[in-house]
C-alpha cells in the first residue's frame, strides 16, 4: 500500500515540492485505513526522477537515503537519536522525523541510492560516497539482469553474520 500511495503522489498533477510530500503520503496513508492504521503502520523510502533528471527522494524512518546531485554527494538520512527500535512511522510523517529533498540529475554518475536498514546498519558512515560509486559503477558495466543477479548475490552473501533484517536497496542514476 505504501508504495501505491507514493506512486499516487508522484504521479499527480500538482508539481510537489519535497517539503510537501511526506504530508502527503502521510495523509493518503491515514485515509487509506480511515484512520485506523495502527496495525499497519511501516516505514518508506521514495524517490522519482522526471525525463529531465528533477525529482524527489526521501523517507520516513529507518533506513539510508544517499544521493549525487549536480555532482554533489550528500547523506538524505538523519543521525539515529533513539534507540534501536524507535522510527517514524509513514502514519507520522507529517509532522515527525521525516526527510524529503529535491535533486537534480545533472551529470553522469547523479543518482539516489535507497537502502532499509537492513543494509544501512551495517555501513561504514565513512565509506558511503564510496559505496554508492561502486554501486553505480557496477550498474554503469552491467544489463539489468546482470545487475540484479549481482545484487542478489551481494544481498545472499551478506558480509554480517546472522544479520536477519531485511535487505533492500534501489536506484536510481543518470547513466548518460
Amino acid at each position: 500500500m505504501a508504495v501505491v500511495l507514493a506512486r499516487k503522489v508522484a504521479l499527480s498533477n500538482e508539481h510537489l515540492q519535497s517539503i510537501d510530500v511526506p504530508v502527503r503520503l502521510s495523509q493518503h496513508w491515514r485515509a487509506a485505513f480511515d484512520n485506523c492504521y495502527d496495525d499497519y503502520e511501516t516505514t518508506c523510502l521514495w524517490a522519482w526522477v522526471d525525463c529531465n533528471g528533477e525529482g524527489v527522494v526521501g523517507q520516513a524512518g529507518d533506513g539510508l537515503v544517499l544521493i549525487r546531485s549536480r555532482g554533489q554527494f550528500r547523506v538524505l538520512t538523519g543521525q539515529k537519536d533513539g534507540f534501536g527500535n524507535q522510527t517514524t512511522t509513514l502514519a507520522q510523517a507529517d509532522s515527525l522525523g521525516a526527510t524529503s529533498g529535491n535533486i537534480f540529475l545533472a551529470y553522469p554518475g547523479d543518482g539516489a541510492l535507497l537502502m532499509t536498514d537492513g543494509i544501512s546498519d551495517d555501513l561504514i558512515p565513512e565509506q558511503l560516497e564510496p559505496f554508492f560509486d561502486a554501486v553505480y559503477r557496477r550498474q554503469q558495466r552491467c544489463s539489468k539482469r546482470r545487475m540484479k543477479r549481482w545484487l542478489e548475490r551481494e544481498l545472499r552473501g551478506w558480509s554480517t553474520p546472522y544479520h536477519g533484517d531485511d535487505k533492500t536497496i534501489a536506484s536510481i542514476f543518470r547513466m548518460d
